[in-house]
C-alpha cells in the first residue's frame, strides 16, 4: 500500500517529488505496451513520469507482443519495456542478463517472478 501511495504521490506531484533533470536520452524514449490491462496502465505510467519528470523527453509508445517486445528490448529498439512475464520468457531474460543485455529494476508485483527490465546500458550509466 506504501508504493502506491508513494506511486500517486509522484503522479499528482511530480514537481514537489523530483527536480526536473535533463532528458536521458536525446532521442525518443521508446516504451513497449502489450495488449493486456496491466502493461497498459504501466507503460502509461512510464509515459506520464518521463513527460513531467524530465526536461523535453519525447516518448512514444510501442504497441507490440511478448516475443517481439522482448526482442526489441534487448536490440535496443525499444527502451522500457514495463511489464515482462518471466515465467513465460524465462530462458530468454536470463541469457540477456547473463550478457549484459538486460537488468532487473525492482519486481512490478509484490508477488510472483515478475519485473521491470531496463537495457544494461542504461542501468550502468543511471544506477551505478
Amino acid at each position: 500500500m506504501r508504493n502506491l501511495f508513494c506511486l500517486l504521490f509522484l503522479c499528482i506531484f511530480p514537481s514537489f517529488a523530483i527536480a526536473k533533470e535533463k532528458c536521458p536520452l536525446q532521442r525518443p524514449i521508446y516504451i513497449a505496451m502489450y495488449e493486456w490491462e496491466s502493461s497498459r496502465i504501466l507503460s502509461y505510467i512510464h509515459e506520464y513520469l518521463y513527460k513531467n519528470l524530465f526536461n523535453d523527453c519525447q516518448v512514444e509508445l510501442i504497441e507490440t507482443n511478448a516475443i517481439n517486445g522482448t526482442a526489441f528490448l534487448m536490440t535496443q529498439r525499444i527502451d522500457i519495456l514495463p511489464e515482462i512475464w518471466y515465467n513465460a520468457l524465462k530462458e530468454v531474460i536470463d541469457e540477456a542478463q547473463n550478457n549484459d543485455k538486460l537488468h532487473l529494476i525492482h519486481n512490478a508485483y509484490d508477488f510472483g517472478n515478475e519485473g521491470w527490465f531496463i537495457p544494461y546500458y542504461i542501468a550502468n550509466q543511471y544506477l551505478t
